[in-house]
């Protein structure tokens, strides 16, 4: 499962990551890619995104207050709902966009 955020939403990755993971569900998070020294650097982030949003069964775009605060997040957003639309197996894949407000 593949899960869209804020990387400042630390604590909210956290409890996502661990709510998944007792479900048995493997979460697939970009930044956790990155440094895992996985992502290849000259693959522009576009199809290393693309490719880690096709191997998973769903995807979870959460909006929260940094998303909505962030232009920069705002435009990698974009970006991964372009990749949904234009690369992705809707067979395959299903898609949320989850409003999220929360206190940890």
């Amino acid at each position: 499962m593949f899960v869209s955020h804020s990387k400042k939403d630390v604590e909210l990755v956290d409890a996502i990551r661990r709510a998944l993971e007792r479900a048995d569900v493997t979460p697939i998070f970009y930044s956790d890619f990155l440094e895992s020294g996985h992502a290849n650097m000259t693959v522009p982030a576009a199809e290393d995104i693309a490719n880690l949003i096709s191997e998973s069964c769903a995807v979870f775009i959460l909006l929260g207050q940094n998303v909505s605060e962030l232009s920069h997040t705002q435009g990698w957003v974009v970006m991964k709902l372009e990749l949904l639309v234009l690369k992705v197996d809707w067979r395959k894949v299903k898609a949320f966009m989850v409003r999220v407000r929360y206190s940890l």
